[in-house]
């Protein structure tokens, strides 16, 4: 079983090597997944899920309600988001494409025959470099506290995990949506992701070493997910 649907809501299902049913609700979409131990059947399963229907209703109603960034033309007065902080956009024509920001404002130039993917592209280039190089700076602190340090790293756009880790080959991987999330908050998803190269499994263990390199660990994945959403197609 890899998917059930109740009340019209899929629910995607993972059969995993664990000892209890974990439930949640993932930002920035509301998707729906449940991991559950090996050994548990479809029919208890859908019993479960059927048990917590009311509270998966309210986390998607909370997240739907969220506030949400509107599509982005990258126009003047338009919000922009960088590492947790709103300007607003001062967009231009000139003969190169540059970003400047200038006290509450993001000075954006573009190139007269630009379209919008392109001008989109752009602009997408220049957030993965921003995050390139705070994620840079913030995995050689955590690799000196931790001793774990994974043998490569890569942003993509990701729709349901702020970060991910393959174990087998140690490659992490973050989100380039959080380029426009605070600094603190990136921090503790590149800590979650370093701890996977060790600790597979979100259990009591893997907790306590969250909160050995970051004791308010919890209060910064709230505020991630409490953060403004990104706008999706």
């Amino acid at each position: 079983m890899n998917l059930i649907i109740l009340n019209n809501i899929e629910i995607g299902v993972s059969k995993k090597n664990i000892k209890n049913i974990h439930l949640s609700v993932i930002p920035p979409d509301g998707m729906v997944k449940i991991s559950v131990p090996l050994n548990v059947s479809d029919d208890a399963i859908v019993a479960f899920a059927s048990s917590k229907l009311s509270w998966i209703k309210r986390q998607i109603a909370s997240i739907k309600n969220q506030s949400r960034e509107s599509k982005r033309n990258y126009v003047s007065g338009e919000s922009f988001y960088l590492f947790g902080k709103r300007f607003l956009f001062n967009t231009y024509t000139g003969k190169k494409n540059s970003i400047e920001i200038k006290n509450e404002r993001v000075l954006l130039t573009i190139k007269e025959k630009c379209s919008e993917m392109q001008k989109e592209k752009y602009v997408l280039s220049w957030y993965r470099n921003q995050l390139k190089y705070t994620l840079n700076n913030l995995l050689i602190n955590l690799q000196e506290k931790t001793n774990l340090i994974p043998n490569s790293w890569q942003i993509k756009d990701m729709k349901t995990k702020w970060g991910s880790c393959t174990k087998e080959k140690k490659k992490l991987w973050f989100n380039l949506q959080l380029a426009k999330k605070p600094v603190e908050c990136i921090e503790y998803v590149v800590l979650h992701e370093l701890l996977h190269l060790k600790y597979e499994k979100h259990n009591d263990v893997f907790k306590k070493m969250l909160s050995l390199y970051m004791p308010n660990w919890k209060e910064q994945k709230e505020k991630l997910n409490a953060f403004i959403l990104d706008y999706i197609n």
